[in-house]
């Protein structure tokens, strides 16, 4: 195989692979945007959210959601 040839089959799996893990953590209801920030970094990954069980719920805290919901930093105006 060529250089060429290796690049764009990595390009190609590191595009593909997050996808996978975007749909695959929805489905399970987990955390989407740490699976798919996970999975980019290691693609096999996805092998171990594809195995992990569906929660009955969805997660109680999204990844960076508490510094856009808290508001007690700032003095309230009056």
């Amino acid at each position: 195989m060529k250089a060429g040839e290796i690049l764009t089959i990595v390009l190609i799996i590191w595009i593909i692979v997050p996808v996978i893990a975007a749909y695959l953590s929805a489905r399970k209801k987990r955390d989407t945007n740490f699976w798919v920030f996970a999975c980019v970094l290691f693609p096999p990954l996805v092998l171990f959210l594809l195995f992990l069980p569906k929660r009955d719920h969805a997660p109680t805290k999204q990844f960076g959601e508490d510094r856009e919901n808290d508001d007690s930093f700032f003095p309230r105006r009056d």
